[in-house]
């Protein structure tokens, strides 16, 4: 049996966010138990940046970590329906006012969450919702009702839905109205394709990584058994979960809220695309349809995206070659539960189940050694 003040679980950028912080502060009797290094993210030494991550401008604490691609742009969007084709710059122009009145719905939003994204470094997360009225409203709402309140309703299908979709893979009536103002905020934020630089990210705690899948955990009062799928066991002072928010549930056999799961399904191909999706960067697919994005890579390739397994790349593509595939299951959450990282017995629980952003889950990370290195102080 080994022995360690702080065992972290899962090696994503939640895992990895709190043993960079840890190394930096002097701390050094930790491990890290992952399947493998990365979870959901793109690594760079093995994928170049397109279009299914995105980084942004106030990605501070993530930045130096990632090599960026693209940049995002909005207006280079298409919904492609059946028999008509959707450009989101003739959608504002022609409704001029409803999509202003937009606009500074971003930017007053925008303003809020640069006070909740500095506040996350210092309190939970789920403290810095509490913390500002507007925002915590707009997590408990859904993004139908917040676009009806405020007149917007016109803009909900062909403009703003589609966003929702081709980014966070979800129809506007799934998606709250925090998680819609914040896709959003690439009207008012530069953002990149990008990949993430895991080698550089794990370069001072390399040697405190240990790819095992963790099978089960126990709680033995004042401190935490772990056991892995190789029949070894660990025991710490001190726990952090940072695998998907259902894995997590699993390993610790509680119920901390209830979430509904975004599946995606991924595939790259070189080939001829057809006609209808030959012209836009990103050609969003209707929301009734699984098949959510036809996006156009600038080496001839071509990413698509859907929510359902069995796909017909024939319905899009003349001729293809898959050159990658990638499932992600689960892709993200989506709920209006507030979930507090800091447990009971010395457990934390951390990752990007309250919104899918790459900075958010890294700073969760990073807000738990904090935390935890300011308790044993």
């Amino acid at each position: 049996m080994k022995k360690n003040k702080i065992l972290i679980i899962g090696g994503g950028l939640a895992g990895l966010g709190c043993a960079l912080e840890l190394s930096k502060q002097g701390e050094l009797d930790f491990l890290v138990l992952a399947k493998d290094i990365g979870g959901r993210a793109p690594d760079s030494s093995k994928v170049p940046p397109r279009a299914t991550f995105y980084a942004r401008t106030e990605y501070r604490n993530l930045y130096p970590f990632l090599k960026l691609g693209r940049k995002a742009n909005v207006w280079k969007g298409r919904l492609v329906g059946k028999d008509k084709i959707w450009k989101p710059i003739k959608i504002c122009l022609r409704h001029p006012l409803a999509s202003l009145r937009f606009y500074f719905h971003v930017r007053k939003f925008n303003k809020h969450y640069e006070r909740f994204a500095l506040r996350s470094e210092t309190v939970t997360q789920k403290q810095a919702f509490e913390e500002d009225a507007f925002i915590l409203k707009l997590y408990t709402q859904s993004a139908i009702d917040y676009l009806r309140e405020n007149n917007l309703t016109i803009l909900q299908e062909e403009l703003v839905g589609t966003l929702v979709r081709v980014t966070g893979f979800l129809r506007i009536q799934e998606a709250n109205a925090f998680l819609m103002l914040w896709i959003w905020l690439n009207l008012v934020k530069n953002g990149q394709e990008c990949t993430v630089n895991f080698n550089k990210l794990t370069e001072s705690f390399s040697d405190k990584i240990l790819t095992e899948e963790v099978s089960s955990v126990e709680n033995l009062g004042n401190r935490w058994q772990v056991k892995v799928d190789s029949g070894e066991i660990y025991e710490s002072e001190i726990l952090v979960v940072a695998t998907p928010i259902n894995i997590s549930q699993k390993l610790l056999s509680v119920q901390l809220a209830e979430f509904n799961v975004v599946k995606v399904y991924s595939v790259t191909v070189k080939g001829k695309v057809r006609e209808k999706y030959s012209s836009g960067r990103y050609n969003v697919l209707p929301a009734q349809e699984n098949d959510v994005v036809v996006v156009k890579n600038d080496d001839s390739t071509f990413i698509f995206c859907s929510t359902q397994p069995n796909y017909d790349l024939t319905r899009y593509f003349e001729e293809f070659e898959i050159i990658e595939t990638r499932n992600w299951d689960p892709a993200g959450f989506f709920g209006k539960s507030l979930i507090d990282s800091k447990q009971d017995n010395n457990l934390y629980v951390i990752g990007d189940y309250h919104f899918p952003g790459l900075e958010a889950a890294f700073v969760t990370g990073i807000q738990t050694a904090r935390s935890i290195l300011s308790n044993r102080a």
